[in-house]
């Protein structure tokens, strides 16, 4: 059986009571953990809610201040990143996102979320 290469926004987004556009249900309020959780094991990583600001941990592997590619974990806002960006890339298909291919697609899709986020004010901040 071939893996499946996407993740439906159903899942990603379970929005039973809300209504409206897709893009006002894509919130970083109702994002599923568990189907964050999905995507970072998918690229071989950690999730984590956030990463401390007091950030007193000996090991800084997770710091904002390591390059991405040295990371062993990504947060739940740079899961929702990608997922912005992701299914901005995705016209054809507006019901799934497609699954990262690697670390790489991942960081920049990550960036380009998050510059998304930052430039539009509909998007709910992480």
């Amino acid at each position: 059986m071939e893996p499946k290469n996407d993740i439906s926004l159903a899942e990603l987004f379970p929005w039973e009571s809300i209504t409206g556009k897709t893009e006002d249900r894509l919130q970083f309020e109702y994002l599923d953990r568990r189907a964050a959780a999905r995507i970072a094991a998918h690229l071989g990583l950690g999730l984590i809610e956030a990463i401390p600001s007091d950030q007193t941990n000996v090991c800084q592997a997770n710091s904002e201040d390591v390059r991405p590619e040295y990371r062993t974990a990504v947060t739940v806002g740079e899961i929702f990143y990608y997922l912005l960006a992701a299914w901005e890339n995705e016209p054809d298909n507006r019901d799934a996102v497609r699954l990262p291919s690697g670390t790489k697609v991942f960081w920049t899709l990550v960036e380009r979320g998050r510059y998304k986020r930052d430039s539009s004010s509909r998007v709910s901040k992480c």
